[in-house]
């Protein structure tokens, strides 16, 4: 057999490392993830089996294997195999932690040790770095078992919120789920109820979000983690509201802001305040939204967050668009799109519109009003669409 003459004139390292890339589970493998494997340099190893044509490259450090041969190397199990599927997962957890961090810095996700730092920088590389490992990600995931099973969508879930990639969302939640109800798992199935309550709400499946997002509360202040009662208790006020429940939708968020108050999150208080100061606003509570959105304000700029900070004062801004001006609505948006941050970019464009309808420049008014309600259609963001459409009424009467 062709296959059996190349590998027969591989260096016994080679040999081993072909062997080990049969643990690989996804398509492709990059340079890091083959010395994971390997436990050591691949490089090397890599170029002397795409000399014999066993694997292929597809980019200058990615390498890809024919699926016969990838069931010819499965054939040929090493005795490093059990461990080297350990360093694989290993190393595609810890990246993809890292990575995650800063795609969606104030995602709550399951208490870890640190690990060691990730490759990259800022979130648009991490996100990049996600977008081309995502097969290999969902398929090591599929393939964990036991305590490991939840913890790469765990760490995926933020990127699913940006990426809407609701396929590999739902499927790698769900068996995360299955693996930490058969272990008991509490932590593992409190994320998984997050992660497919919040794939559920930006899907506008409101009542199997509320489902997820009630049970995930329930675990989490049943072992004892604050932060994941508090994300729930937060996404379930959006959800009352939207449902037209806003009364209850008011007490939920507020128990999210006393619990992220209490364990030193401020980042996420500042965003329950917003949310807290959008509701009062929607209800005619005008006192409180003032109060709610002036605390998430001041929260905004004491963690440096300038840019989401006018999702904060959306919440109690008045119609008369008096409260800036179209220059500072122009660099907040510069700066929600620089940071990838959609909610902050709808209420920017939101701002901006009614910055511009002051300013007598209506049709501009209109372009970025509608822009503003179309993103908040597609990312399922009730609150924000519904001050979207209320800028846009204001500019055509």
């Amino acid at each position: 057999m062709a296959f059996e003459r190349s590998y027969r004139t591989l260096s016994s390292p080679a040999q081993r490392a072909f062997r080990l890339l049969g643990e690989h589970p996804g398509p492709v493998i990059d340079l890091a993830a083959a010395g994971a494997l390997l436990d050591g340099p691949a490089a090397g190893r890599l170029d002397e089996l795409a000399a014999a044509h066993l694997v292929v490259r597809e980019a200058p450090e990615q390498f890809g294997m024919h699926d016969l041969l990838l069931q010819f190397a499965r054939e040929r199990p090493d005795a490093d195999g059990e461990a080297a599927r350990e360093r694989l997962f290993y190393h595609y957890l810890t990246t993809v932690r890292a990575s995650g961090a800063l795609v969606a810095p104030r995602m709550v996700t399951i208490p870890h040790a640190p690990g060691p730092a990730g490759p990259f920088t800022d979130g648009e590389a991490a996100a990049r770095w996600i977008d081309r490992a995502l097969p290999n990600l969902v398929a090591v995931a599929g393939s964990a078992c036991g305590a490991d099973a939840w913890l790469i969508p765990d760490s995926l879930r933020g990127y699913f919120w940006l990426r809407r990639s609701y396929g590999e969302w739902f499927s790698v939640a769900r068996a995360g789920l299955a693996a930490a109800e058969a272990a008991g798992d509490g932590h593992g199935r409190a994320a998984m109820h997050l992660s497919l309550g919040l794939a559920h709400r930006v899907r506008a499946e409101l009542r199997a979000a509320a489902a997820h997002f009630d049970e995930a509360a329930r675990i989490a202040r049943d072992i004892g983690w604050p932060e994941a009662q508090a994300s729930a208790a937060s996404s379930m006020g959006v959800i009352h509201t939207e449902l037209g429940e806003p009364r209850i939708g008011v007490t939920r968020i507020a128990e999210a802001v006393a619990i992220y108050r209490a364990v030193g999150r401020q980042a996420s208080e500042a965003v329950a305040l917003a949310n807290l100061g959008t509701l009062h606003s929607a209800m005619g509570d005008l006192e409180l939204a003032n109060e709610a959105s002036t605390q998430a304000l001041a929260l905004y700029r004491e963690t440096g967050n300038v840019a989401t900070a006018l999702t904060a004062q959306l919440g109690s801004a008045p119609e008369d668009g008096s409260w800036t001006g179209p220059s500072a609505a122009r660099q907040a948006l510069e700066r929600a799109r620089s940071a990838a941050a959609r909610e902050p970019e709808i209420a920017a464009l939101t701002a901006l519109a009614h910055a511009l309808r002051v300013d007598g420049r209506a049709d501009e008014a209109v372009s970025h009003a509608t822009s503003a309600v179309a993103l908040a259609r597609e990312g399922g963001f009730a609150l924000l669409e519904k001050k979207a459409r209320e800028a846009l009424r204001a500019i055509r009467r």
